[in-house]
């Protein structure tokens, strides 16, 4: 594609200009690279000598706050349809894409993770990477029909979602891959033979000139799947634990491991128990929550629904020493031998701040309870 349609000296040199300027401007502004079209072997050797020259005409490395790509999926031909050859490199051909190819839910990944890769290798995997475009340029005409473009709209997006990585990820965003994505496009025309111009999967009808407002079928798709992802708060109670059962105050809330969906989360009550999580998606799942030296309490099938969810845990059983998920002469013993032998700071179950008798009774009266305490799932 001729976007930019830079040399890579000349780009490093332009680069250069305008992130100084910016910078001058507004330190605190974050600067990311143009687009690469796809990231393809051929692109990122064409990125490689923009960030060689920038090092020889400069003397350091090229400044970039964000990494920025597309993840088209087009051929690299010399004078041929698709995304060509990048100004200033001597190839006559690189990925030979088809068609078919333009919604290969493999390919697109293949992309995320080469370009993350070449992030890695380069030093630069503690910074974002956006795909600031992405989608299906191929017209119905060539198969590309909406079912077709919505099935690859909802398989990417379930992906970019999900998407982790440990060795290349961005440690910032628990090793998240990319961090920001847009679909193309949102009112952009379709195919037309006549003028040989028109791109395939807008969101919305292109001759709503003045105002974007009437969907099609790609923009009823996206409104479907974006609404499933309304963002929902869970409100929790506990009961805590108090010395001999009674409502010792004690000024302080419990760290709690609470865990909705099969993702577990740190959070510390307030005194009377109450913890709140933010951000969640809406669905059906379990919910468990347990503080140290207590059993899990389960709320079997909660439905998180968009806006704020309260649900009630009930009271945390104590005398889990092990972390076993059972109360047994395991953890007797070990009570027992730490309370018996002074250990400091000691086991202390009921809240107090001791390690007494108490804690051991507490654990006595709970010996041989095991396994996740299931409350009963209100009516939704």
């Amino acid at each position: 594609m001729n976007q930019g349609n830079s040399t890579p000296e000349q780009y490093a040199e332009l680069y250069h200009e305008l992130y100084t300027l910016i910078k001058a401007q507004d330190p605190n502004a974050r600067i990311a690279i143009g687009g690469v079209v796809q990231p393809t072997p051929l692109r990122l050797k064409w990125l490689d000598k923009v960030l060689e020259h920038y090092l020889t005409a400069f003397g350091r490395p090229m400044p970039v706050d964000v990494w920025n790509m597309h993840n088209m999926i087009l051929p690299e031909v010399k004078g041929e349809w698709g995304c060509g050859i990048p100004r200033g490199l001597d190839e006559a051909e690189g990925r030979l894409y088809t068609v078919e190819d333009n919604d290969s839910l493999d390919r697109f990944v293949q992309h995320v993770l080469d370009f993350r890769l070449w992030m890695r290798d380069h030093g630069q995997r503690d910074k974002p990477l956006i795909i600031s475009e992405y989608g299906v340029l191929m017209p119905v005409e060539y198969g590309l029909t909406a079912d077709r473009v919505n099935r690859y709209m909802n398989a990417t997006f379930d992906y970019l979602l999900a998407a982790r990585d440990d060795e290349l990820g961005y440690p910032a965003d628990e090793n998240r891959l990319a961090q920001r994505w847009l679909w193309y496009s949102l009112n952009d025309r379709p195919w037309d033979p006549a003028s040989g111009e028109g791109y395939n999967g807008a969101l919305f009808d292109y001759r709503d000139q003045d105002y974007p407002s009437t969907l099609t079928a790609h923009g009823q798709n996206w409104k479907r799947y974006t609404a499933s992802l309304a963002v929902c708060s869970l409100q929790g109670r506990v009961t805590l634990p108090r010395a001999s059962e009674t409502a010792t105050d004690l000024g302080r809330g419990v760290e709690l491991t609470v865990t909705v969906c099969g993702r577990a989360y740190q959070v510390t009550s307030d005194r009377q128990g109450d913890f709140t999580l933010a951000g969640l998606a809406p669905g059906r799942c379990d919910v468990t929550v347990r503080a140290e030296h207590t059993l899990r309490s389960v709320q079997r099938g909660f439905v998180l629904e968009p806006g704020t969810n309260v649900v009630e845990m009930g009271r945390l059983v104590v005398g889990d020493v092990t972390g076993d998920n059972c109360i047994d002469l395991s953890d007797l013993w070990v009570m027992a031998m730490a309370w018996t032998l002074r250990r400091q700071p000691g086991i202390d179950l009921n809240g107090d701040g001791l390690s007494n008798r108490r804690d051991v009774a507490l654990l006595f009266g709970n010996l041989g309870r095991c396994g996740d305490v299931v409350l009963a799932t209100p009516e939704r």
